[in-house]
């Protein structure tokens, strides 16, 4: 429940920057959108196996934590493409 709140919350955060943003010939959450959603998914997951009492395996933390560095990556890769489309 936790991590649908941190990507419901994301979904939130994208719409309001898009209501603001306001370009008339984009529709949708665009790129934007999908930055601020995969951000508070990594960092709500982070958040819940450094503080959370988890008592599942190795196994699981591993994969668990490659889903963060892969949110991570992702927002990296999109905030790039993001940049460079406004050059």
């Amino acid at each position: 429940p936790s991590i649908l709140g941190a990507i419901l919350f994301g979904i939130a955060v994208a719409l309001l920057i898009e209501n603001y943003k306001r370009q008339q010939s984009m529709t949708g959450l665009g790129l934007v959108g999908a930055i601020v959603i995969n951000i508070c998914g990594g960092i709500i997951l982070a958040l819940w196996l450094l503080f959370g009492n988890l008592g599942m395996p190795l196994r699981g933390y591993i994969i668990l934590w490659s889903l963060v560095v892969i949110l991570v990556f992702l927002s990296l890769v999109e905030s790039g493409m993001s940049m460079r489309g406004k050059k």
